[in-house]
């Protein structure tokens, strides 16, 4: 997924994955977020009510985009302070991934919106 700047998050997920697959686990912290969006998609899917349950469910793909993007951005930028080239070649998937962190909190505020809603109408 080049973003026409040369910055590809894929092949930085793609590679992360494989040197922790060769690893034999994913770090903890970072297994433990991909099975708390696991788990908000469970959740999701059990909603009754069709909207919010594809509302929840959307938002759950947003976070795992935005997460992955920052995996992505965080082996770009590297450990040590980054220089400004460093900064310049990540600010497209930084924008990119504020964008989809932005839609997930709109898709958030709705689901709890018609929450409200439903619980005033009770």
């Amino acid at each position: 997924m080049d973003d026409g700047h040369g910055f590809d998050a894929t092949d930085v997920v793609a590679d992360k994955a494989q040197a922790t697959t060769k690893a034999g686990t994913l770090p903890n912290s970072v297994d433990r977020r991909i099975r708390r969006l696991q788990d908000l998609r469970v959740d999701a899917v059990q909603e009754p009510d069709p909207l919010r349950s594809n509302l929840r469910a959307a938002t759950a793909d947003l976070l795992e985009i935005g997460y992955r993007l920052g995996v992505g951005i965080k082996a770009v930028m590297g450990a040590d302070p980054a220089s400004l080239d460093r900064y310049a070649e990540a600010m497209p998937a930084i924008g990119s991934m504020a964008l989809v962190y932005r839609q997930a909190t709109r898709f958030i505020q709705l689901d709890r919106e018609r929450a409200a809603g439903e619980n005033s109408g009770r």
